[in-house]
């Protein structure tokens, strides 16, 4: 005879990792699965209606953030757009004999820290900007980064808030000491878009990712927008 089941519902605590599905995500994804079989690239009408929608939710996630639609595309995730920002801003401004820097604060998250380790060598240094008790950027230690002009500061990495104690960075001097020293300011929003309001202009980025996963999207899902600043390489062709 089969155990009976639990009496007591299951208590999930781990949305900053991955958020359980949300009932309309799964709506919608069954809908397009049966509705839409098209490859939107394709101009036959299966083919447009599916690049249809696809640019309707392009435009609707980029308007949720403060972006311009042309300037956003999908993603596998949160880690692929992250390091779509880092590794392709600086292959953006890569040129021989070049001196390049890429930046990190020490709480961001493993993929943005993989990211900035993946482009150092070859000329590209990657530089990992202390925090204090509360994990919030030594603001003083990144302006004294930044100061030194002999490597040209390409992307800074500062996320909006922790994944592990929550702590809200001071993007607005962070945005300001990076347009001071001509460098893109990279916020990793994954854990607060869906959550927070989040505006690429009122927070200062030039470049900023984020995932489905975290508000109930489903996983494999995320995007990076960028501003008009932003120049970037593609990390996939064909």
């Amino acid at each position: 005879m089969a155990a009976p089941a639990p009496s007591h519902a299951r208590c999930y605590l781990d949305h900053a990792s991955a958020a359980p599905w949300h009932p309309a995500a799964l709506a919608a994804v069954e809908e397009v699965a049966r509705r839409f079989p098209g490859d939107p690239s394709r101009s036959h009408r299966a083919g447009r209606a599916a690049r249809d929608l696809l640019e309707a939710a392009r435009a609707t996630v980029a308007a949720t953030v403060g972006a311009a639609p042309e300037r956003l595309v999908f993603t596998s995730g949160g880690t692929e757009a992250v390091h779509l920002a880092v590794r392709g801003a600086v292959a953006a401004r890569a040129r021989p004999g070049r001196r390049l820097r890429a930046v990190s604060t020490a709480v961001e998250h493993s993929a943005v820290l993989a990211a900035g380790d993946a482009v150092a060598g070859a000329g590209v240094e990657h530089v990992v900007v202390p925090v204090d008790g509360d994990g919030r950027v030594d603001l003083d230690r990144l302006a004294a980064v930044l100061a030194d002009d002999d490597v040209a500061t390409v992307v800074v990495s500062v996320q909006h808030a922790n994944h592990e104690v929550g702590t809200l960075q001071p993007l607005s001097a962070v945005a300001r000491l990076c347009a001071a020293a001509g460098a893109l300011l990279h916020v990793d929003a994954c854990q607060t878009v869906g959550r927070l309001p989040v505006r690429m202009d009122v927070l200062g980025a030039d470049l900023l990712s984020l995932s489905a996963a975290k508000l109930g999207g489903g996983r494999g899902t995320g995007a990076l927008a960028w501003s008009p600043r932003a120049r970037l390489r593609p990390l996939l062709a064909g």
